[in-house]
């Protein structure tokens, strides 16, 4: 292992516990968000065929590949003392890989086509595998 470097002016790295604490408590968030979200478009609109397509069409596009961008932020150096926090993301990359397999069969036994990937997913994947390769932290 190096020694520190008097003129390294990094911050410090989070122990594996608090990426942990972290990542579950923005995961929660999220998800309180989505459900508020999805509870508001069900009251105001409903769910139409049209719709429900093009939401399991973006969850096809978001999930699809998405062991890429775990793997990468496992791989990077400032996880080589944080094993079980890799170890994690190793984990949750395979299980996570064939999620969007069920956005597929749900399309099939819908009737309704996969869509093309949106713009927004597209972006979404050009800058998060950016940022899981290079800074894992952001």
């Amino acid at each position: 292992m190096k020694a520190a470097n008097p003129g390294d002016r990094r911050k410090p790295r989070p122990t594996t516990a608090k990426v942990r604490e972290s990542l579950e408590e923005v995961i929660g968030k999220a998800q309180e968000k989505f459900a508020v979200l999805m509870e508001r478009a069900l009251a105001e609109r409903g769910i139409t065929p049209s719709v429900y397509g093009r939401y399991l069409s973006m969850h096809y596009h978001l999930g699809r590949g998405v062991q890429r961008h775990l793997m990468s932020a496992a791989a990077h150096e400032d996880l080589a003392t944080m094993k079980e926090l890799r170890q994690f993301l190793v984990k949750y990359a395979s299980e996570e890989e064939n999620h969007y397999l069920i956005a597929a069969e749900d399309l099939y036994a819908s009737g309704l086509a996969l869509l093309r990937e949106p713009l927004d997913v597209t972006l979404w994947h050009a800058y998060f595998l950016e940022v899981a390769t290079t800074r894992p932290f952001v």
